[in-house]
């Protein structure tokens, strides 16, 4: 099984390979579902999980978004960020990480996957391979719903839009959106990137 779920996988991953990776697609792949035929509010409060060194946040800021946040579970990669951008122009936060075997958090389902983030703080959050790697995970169905759970609590409940972009088939993506809490889940075949 892959060590995609692995802190320590992309710790070692991001202190050996400091070069921007696109997951899946480039911006310029996506760019058009994040347009007002899709988005349907004013506010642009985004949030990447999972996000990776990736220019993503970067290109979404030269085109005219206000307000990005990345999240990622790898301290040495959320560092790398910070230094390459001012916290000003794009926030870089690292998703808090309990240690100790004292720690009640710890033993929690969500000690993973929990934002700390109030609820309904975004428009839109941005999950670009984020759900495929947890799901090498083991307990992966678990994991995936804490994290939908999650990222749902986060979202504005009036007009916010989740965008997951992944390998997977859309029918075996789709039942990790099969609860009460999402109102409409729609699905999009993006062409691979050359």
């Amino acid at each position: 099984m892959a060590q995609y779920d692995s802190v320590d996988y992309w710790d070692d991953r991001y202190s050996t390979d400091q070069e921007p990776f696109e997951w899946f697609q480039r911006y310029s792949g996506i760019r058009h579902f994040l347009t007002p035929r899709y988005l349907t509010f004013s506010k642009q409060n985004v949030l990447i999980a999972g996000c990776g060194n990736s220019e993503l946040g970067e290109e979404m800021i030269s085109d005219g978004f206000t307000s990005i946040t990345n999240v990622d579970s790898s301290s040495v990669v959320i560092k790398q960020m910070k230094q390459k951008y001012s916290d000003d122009w794009q926030k870089t936060l690292r998703r808090e990480r309990n240690k100790g075997e004292d720690d009640a958090d710890t033993k929690s389902p969500n000690a993973k996957t929990t934002l700390p983030f109030n609820d309904k703080s975004f428009d839109l959050i941005l999950c670009k391979g984020t759900l495929d790697a947890i799901l090498c995970s083991k307990n992966a169905l678990d994991k995936v719903q804490s994290m939908m759970t999650e990222c749902h609590r986060v979202l504005d409940d009036q007009h916010g839009v989740m965008v997951v972009i992944s390998y997977g088939d859309p029918e075996n993506r789709l039942k990790y959106f099969d609860t009460s809490l999402w109102r409409e889940v729609k699905t999009y075949t993006v062409p691979k990137p050359l």
